[in-house]
């Protein structure tokens, strides 16, 4: 599998991110109650502020074709525009 990874900001120091996440990652969503088997890539949310705070997975990407195609969406300058909050 290819490691695709990409995030932009939403404001403040809030990031939207696609990519792997990692086995711990993995268990605390599952032990609130997500079905997230930690393989693959997916759509979340993290704190650059706090790098050791949980994310928050918003969703799972179905293939590496489509993580790739959320990557080149987030690399395009007009894709993503950041939110003053």
């Amino acid at each position: 599998m290819d490691d695709y990874f990409a995030s932009t900001p939403l404001g403040n120091s809030t990031i939207l991110c696609v990519g792997a996440i990692t086995h711990a990652e993995a268990e605390t969503a599952h032990s609130d109650g997500n079905q997230v088997s930690g393989f693959g890539y997916y759509l979340f949310v993290a704190d650059e502020s706090q790098p050791s705070s949980p994310i928050e997975i918003l969703g799972t990407i179905l293939s590496p074709t489509h993580a790739a195609r959320l990557v080149t969406l987030f690399n395009t300058k007009s894709a993503v525009e950041p939110v003053a909050t």
